[in-house]
């Protein structure tokens, strides 16, 4: 979810999902089913939450505020364009947020004109003017029940390129999104309610629109979880600040190599071949509760072919907790699913609640072993750095 140069679409903020409890993930839960922006919002409402409360639409006035006021023009330049440039407009929509009914969503369209020269031949440069356009969507929820939503919900909100937020608040953060676990006295039946951010790809002219980096996200996220925790009535009596300067950040992505272990996780190779000039793997924080690798295979397209997750923060592990009721799957240790496409294995460390998670591509396989026999070895290391039993059989990692 590195922020990238260009995008071939939007996140569109369409229709509600119904919870439903997770169930053995069949053939057809590894089909992509739409952008993934508005899974996760769909995933997020309940239904019949009832319709926008407002939708407002023009340049940036003197200070407009939006998504229940928490942001400003001002909040990031490089996204929303700050109060000097008059050439952006924006498109706002937002679901009204009541006390103990903590659903809901908002959704700003971002759009700024550019510039693009059309040449037909070397004599003949026509300038015509275009418009660029990017989608966030903000939602609040609990996280989502389904099998095949709780994945893309954690691939789209946390993904391998996060960093936690300073201070200990407890949320992650990454150049196009984010998720933050709201006070327990936010809580929707019981389960924990969550603000999942999530800003689509830009469609239009490279560097038009921009995210603004890893951290002006971070405290987006911040800004709109606290403007929700006020909308909802359950804000702390101390409001959640930054104050601590960001660490444990992402690397930089590496480039691929046919000799070298992937994100330095012993044994696991991939065989990049010709692919190798436009592949690479990053490696993300590396702490106790957290841990993660992705790899990109190719050009096209656009993201990691596989992702591999240690999730160990609490307040993040408690959105598995439906997962418990999942029978153990090809022994290994612990409840939940491990298939091609996905894995989510929920299983105990130390005491403690720990989510291993992969989600791959079809491509990922090409260039290496199976994405199963590559969780298995991400696993099996993660579990020996943190001192914990052994989580994947060895069959699966040494087949």
């Amino acid at each position: 979810m590195a922020e990238t140069a260009d995008g071939d679409g939007r996140a569109d903020m369409t229709g509600t999902a119904e919870a439903a409890r997770p169930r053995p993930p069949s053939a057809r839960w590894f089909t992509r089913r739409g952008p993934l922006a508005a899974a996760i919002c769909a995933a997020l409402l309940a239904a019949g939450l009832g319709t926008a409360k407002a939708t407002s639409t023009g340049p940036f006035a003197a200070e407009p505020r939006y998504c229940w006021g928490a942001w400003g023009h001002d909040t990031n330049p490089s996204l929303f364009g700050g109060s000097e440039n008059q050439d952006r407009t924006w498109t706002v929509t937002e679901d009204e947020l009541t006390a103990g009914q903590p659903h809901g969503s908002c959704t700003v369209v971002v759009e700024s004109g550019y510039d693009d020269e059309v040449s037909r031949n070397r004599e003949n440069v026509n300038t015509v003017r275009k418009t660029a356009t990017r989608t966030l969507t903000v939602a609040v929820g609990p996280a989502p029940a389904d099998p095949d939503d709780l994945v893309e919900w954690i691939a789209g909100t946390v993904g391998s390129d996060s960093a936690a937020l300073p201070d200990g608040l407890p949320g992650l953060a990454h150049d196009t999104g984010g998720l933050l676990a709201l006070p327990e006295e936010c809580a929707a039946d019981g389960r924990p309610v969550y603000a999942a951010l999530t800003i689509g790809p830009l469609e239009g002219h490279a560097g038009t629109i921009r995210s603004g980096g890893l951290e002006r996200v971070g405290r987006m996220l911040l800004e709109v979880g606290r403007q929700m925790m006020t909308e909802l009535g359950c804000a702390p009596a101390e409001p959640w600040v930054i104050t601590s300067p960001w660490s444990q950040l992402p690397e930089e992505e590496e480039p691929a190599s046919d000799t070298a272990d992937v994100c330095r996780i012993p044994g696991l190779r991939f065989v990049f071949g010709s692919a190798a000039s436009h592949s690479g793997h990053r490696v993300g924080p590396v702490t106790q509760e957290f841990q993660s690798c992705s790899v990109r295979t190719g050009r096209e397209p656009a993201g990691p072919a596989l992702e591999l997750m240690m999730l160990g923060q609490p307040w993040l592990t408690a959105a598995f907790a439906e997962t418990a009721d999942a029978p153990s799957s090809r022994d290994w240790r612990g409840s939940g699913w491990v298939e091609e496409s996905s894995a989510v294995v929920l299983t105990e460390c130390g005491g403690r609640p720990v989510v291993l998670f992969m989600r791959g591509e079809p491509r990922a396989a090409v260039v290496g072993r199976d994405t199963i026999g590559s969780f298995a070895i991400f696993s099996q290391a993660v579990t020996h750095r943190v001192g914990c039993d052994p989580v994947a059989p060895t069959a699966e990692v040494e087949s």
